[in-house]
């Protein structure tokens, strides 16, 4: 180990020495900041204004971020096997695999101090900003960022098996190879109906919050459309979808409006599941979405928390682009692996997309082989870059929501920690077959 630590510093320096590294921090603080305070908008409310300076100045200076480390790790290691500074090590009684990982902590520790710096200019321009406002203004901001929210959405079925179950529970029957534009004509009315509350008609909506909050009042989102200017509900908390009601509760609200209800937290059950069944007063039809409509939020954690959270996951996905340029470079000249290694980054942000096309795809009843093998291969293509995907943190810190463990630790993590291990052994084995202990005098 202690070999290993002797060829980072050694490395650490010479990166010192190259301009680039001395750049690029100056370049990163400037951009997080012109960023943050060139982002407007139009809402003239502190919390609203930080919510989209953060989220463009987090987005964009994190993106740039990415793309320099890949640059300077392809620069760093293409420089030192083409100016034979690697040969010195290598013709020095050090196994290969200690200068490999002396060389990704050092590029590791100038990415660290990178991220830093972003971090730290955004917090300074959020300080910054906030002092401008008034007392009053600063503290209702100060309460609402200082314990991120959970939001939970209802649990239910995909368009999909919401469409078979619909069509199935009257008496209809799908027909594989059937038209486009049929299927489509049915999503579109299974989605209309199951959206749609008729007058003095009731709809229940399942929820798991994990647990019982521990604050006294948890709030529950209702925006629904209608004809009118108001509307009467009825909103009833139940243990079970078949048992008395634990708390009822009357609003009025106007059409489109986001309402937010508070009600207790005591009305829900030691484990978090819970019915809330709605109750539409209102002498017309409501359409409540099915994805925005309606969620229940509290708050959990601390700030604190969530800023570890982001700062940790990013600090592994900078070392996964550190471990790729180094790949890359190492097998590559330095042009072909910038180009490979950003080919695969930008492919890594378009990720969401193309997965949505794999899956629209199979959105039909019983598809043809060709849509199942065409769905197939662009998943497995994909592959390639999915432990590249970026964290899904910024989002959630932006909006002072919880960034959740499950989703970082459970599904973003395992994911990221396999693709990296598989380019670290890919990595060192191109660098252990490359021939680098012969001296040219």
């Amino acid at each position: 180990m202690n070999k290993t630590l002797t060829v980072a510093r050694l490395s650490f320096k010479l990166l010192l020495r190259q301009g680039s590294l001395k750049g690029l921090p100056l370049i990163i603080i400037a951009l997080c900041a012109f960023t943050f305070f060139s982002a407007t908008d139009d809402s003239g409310i502190l919390f609203d204004e930080l919510k989209l300076k953060t989220l463009y100045s987090f987005s964009i200076s994190y993106t740039f971020l990415s793309v320099a480390v890949i640059a300077l790790t392809c620069f760093t290691i293409r420089r030192q096997i083409d100016s034979r500074n690697i040969y010195q090590l290598c013709s020095l009684p050090l196994s290969r695999f200690n200068i490999w990982l002396g060389q990704a902590l050092a590029l590791f520790t100038a990415s660290l101090l990178l991220l830093v710096c972003l971090y730290a200019t955004l917090l300074s321009s959020i300080y910054i900003f906030q002092k401008s406002f008034s007392l009053e203004e600063r503290n209702s901001l100060y309460n609402t960022i200082s314990s991120p929210e959970k939001q939970v959405k209802p649990i239910l079925l995909s368009d999909y098996d919401l469409i078979i179950k619909t069509v199935q529970e009257k008496g209809g029957k799908l027909q594989a190879g059937m038209p486009p534009e049929i299927w489509d004509a049915i999503h579109l009315e299974v989605i209309r109906e199951a959206q749609t509350l008729e007058s003095q008609e009731s709809k229940t909506y399942e929820f798991d919050l994990g647990q019982r909050p521990s604050t006294e009042f948890f709030t529950f989102h209702f925006r629904p459309f209608f004809l009118g200017e108001n509307a009467d509900f009825k909103f009833d908390i139940l243990p079970d979808l078949n048992a008395p009601p634990n708390y009822s509760m009357m609003d009025k609200t106007t059409q489109a409006r986001k309402t937010f209800l508070q009600m207790p937290s005591s009305a829900i059950p030691s484990d978090g599941r819970i019915f809330i069944k709605i109750t539409n007063l209102h002498s017309g039809s409501v359409s409540i979405q099915r994805n925005s409509g309606i969620y229940c939020s509290f708050t959990s954690s601390t700030v604190n928390v969530n800023l570890i959270k982001a700062f940790f996951s990013h600090s592994l996905h900078l070392a996964i682009f550190v471990i790729l340029g180094m790949t890359c470079a190492t097998a590559l000249t330095f042009a072909t692996a910038s180009f490979a290694s950003f080919s695969l980054f930008l492919l890594s942000l378009s990720y969401g997309f193309f997965q949505g096309i794999a899956k629209d795809m199979l959105f039909m009843y019983e598809p043809p082989f060709s849509k199942i093998f065409a769905s197939k291969t662009i998943e497995s293509l994909l592959w390639i870059v999915k432990g590249l995907q970026a964290p899904p943190v910024i989002e959630n810190f932006s909006q002072s929501r919880l960034i959740e463990s499950n989703q970082v630790f459970g599904l973003w993590l395992p994911s990221a920690l396999v693709y990296g291990l598989i380019i670290s052994a890919l990595g060192v084995y191109l660098f252990n077959k490359k021939e680098l202990s012969l001296l040219e005098v």
